[in-house]
């Protein structure tokens, strides 16, 4: 029960930086999921008696961010199936897309493109994989983040 709740919290925050509207605020260096990832390390380290190890934020900050992409490819392809938009919830910002694919593709112009059919996959799946890697890394920076508020130095008087 202690992984359940910091872990859906961090989820709710990142599907709530991933709505339409909100989406427009959040192309800051996908604010919303760090915030998730932060959440859910704050939450996890205050039901531990405040005591929160930095590796163990990293972990909690990354699973939350990969569990995040799994919710968002779900509901998407739910709601993406109703809607003209498959995309309905997205975490990243569209530049970001823009910018990994134009560099890849001029990559594949630069080496010569070899394979029948540049499109292998859906423009789903590779936003999965890169949501899976993406929230991951800033997920576990949330939980850094996270995990430097419960850091208890000691006063520089006692230090010497």
């Amino acid at each position: 029960m202690n992984k359940i709740i910091p872990t859906a919290a961090g989820i709710m925050v990142i599907l709530a930086f991933s709505i339409y509207p909100v989406r427009l605020a959040d192309s800051f260096c996908c604010f919303g999921i760090v915030l998730g990832g932060l959440l859910g390390a704050v939450l996890a380290g205050r039901t531990d008696n405040d005591r929160l190890e930095s590796t163990r934020a990293l972990k909690i900050g990354a699973g939350i961010g990969v569990s995040s992409a799994i919710v968002v490819l779900f509901l998407n392809v739910l709601f993406g199936a109703t809607s003209a938009d498959s995309v309905v919830f997205d975490p990243i910002p569209g530049f970001i897309y823009r910018f990994f694919s134009s560099m890849a593709s001029g990559v594949v112009g630069i080496a010569g493109d070899t394979t029948p059919s540049a499109n292998l996959l859906p423009d789903v799946w590779w936003r999965f994989i890169f949501q899976l890697f993406n929230n991951a890394l800033f997920g576990a920076f949330g939980g850094a983040i996270g995990a430097s508020l419960f850091q208890q130095e000691p006063p520089i008087d006692e230090q010497a």
